[in-house]
């Protein structure tokens, strides 16, 4: 993503319309690379954040619905309306002919894609909004539709995020849906599962309805499932309907409910497992979203709030080194190079940071420290 836009959205205002306005809304531009918005609370960074997540969406769980707090303040009342685009610039070609009915063609025949949010107010007492997904610099082109969406959808990771319960097994668990996009998952999902072969199944889905048909077939599970026909559910037969129960681990065998089985720990040297704080854990959780994004065919994007939470300095600069690695270009396996936007108020974060990636945010308004933008020399970045 190249470039945000944002009017009228929590601490951003309106855009200058006429001479003398003042322009209260964000436009903000992104390297390629890591991003890095600095500010104190209530600066504007979450908001920055969620303006993204609101125009692409994530493929976090958590689904964010807009609320009349979301309409900026101003000194007459709430704004009516907002509006967020996020632009894309420089294209491959590959990624063109992926949104080729959305693009924008300039007069010099440059080609991006300009995705634009845009939210009424309806009834503020019931809380109701109606929003929209468009394509254009105005938002007047086609809508977003479901497989452009998916392809633009962004991993986000929440601030005080619960690291160890992301990396537990269940239903619709985030280890689930990340072990899924792994390219190495696309030829698990095949059921090579024999019961008269003497060679065990080699993918996950075989390996679960072996693992269903050794439980099935298990003494103490075979007495408890005769137990419950011939006491119980004979009884319940009305001439030749007769009910029958069988025990078994689940009810379909697909690669989906073998992800969910599976979970990620923190072993020792010894491999033992034991317990680990916070800190590993949501160092073990980024390391997880970071190990599916680079194999993304079009280029991914990470948006972190407070990377540094329960991380201790010295752990935080390895995680920020690792991200810039991620983000400078593809490391080994991977597809293409991350693009990271993460906001904190960690001095740690910040001084090993390059200056040219971070942004100061104070009050709404934004000031890249990027070459080119501000007066600084490159003696003064280096130094």
């Amino acid at each position: 993503m190249a470039h945000l836009r944002v009017e009228n959205f929590r601490v951003f205002g309106p855009a200058a319309h006429g001479e003398g306005e003042h322009d209260d809304a964000l436009s903000l531009s992104f390297t390629a690379g890591t991003n890095v918005p600095v500010g104190e609370n209530d600066s504007g960074k979450t908001a920055i954040v969620d303006a993204i997540r609101l125009c692409l969406q994530s493929a976090a769980a958590d689904y964010y619905q807009v609320s009349q707090d979301d309409f900026h303040l101003r000194k007459d009342g709430r704004a009516e309306t907002f509006t967020i685009g996020c632009a894309f610039t420089d294209l491959s070609t590959e990624e063109q002919a992926v949104f080729l009915e959305l693009l924008t063609h300039d007069r010099d025949g440059s080609a991006w894609l300009c995705v634009t949010f845009k939210a009424q107010r309806m009834d503020p007492l019931r809380n109701r909004v109606s929003v929209t997904t468009r394509t254009g610099p105005d938002g007047n082109g086609p809508a977003l539709d479901g497989a452009a969406r998916e392809l633009l959808r962004a991993t986000y990771l929440r601030p005080l995020r619960d690291a160890e319960a992301e990396l537990r097994s269940g239903r619709g668990s985030r280890l689930s849906q990340i072990l899924a996009g792994y390219p190495a998952m696309k030829d698990q999902d095949v059921d090579d599962f024999d019961p008269t072969a003497d060679e065990p199944p080699s993918t996950l889905r075989g390996i679960l309805r072996r693992a269903e048909c050794d439980i099935r077939d298990n003494k103490a599970v075979a007495e408890v499932s005769d137990d419950i026909n011939s006491a119980y559910l004979q009884r319940f037969a009305i001439g030749d309907d007769v009910l029958r129960a069988k025990i078994s681990v689940a009810t379909d065998a697909t690669l989906v409910r073998a992800l969910e089985r599976l979970e990620l720990n923190l072993f020792t040297a010894s491999d033992e497992w034991t317990r680990r704080g916070l800190g590993y854990n949501n160092a073990l959780f980024m390391a997880a979203e970071l190990l599916l994004l680079g194999k993304n065919e079009l280029a991914p994007l990470l948006l972190i709030e407070e990377p540094e939470a329960h991380l201790h300095p010295q752990l935080q600069t390895r995680i920020m080194d690792l991200l810039r690695d991620k983000a400078q270009g593809p490391q080994e396996g991977d597809r293409a190079p991350v693009q990271v936007i993460l906001t904190t108020h960690s001095p740690n974060l910040a001084s090993s940071t390059p200056v040219e990636c971070l942004t100061l945010v104070a009050r709404g308004r934004t000031f890249p420290l990027r070459r080119g933008v501000t007066r600084l020399t490159e003696r003064d970045t280096r130094s």
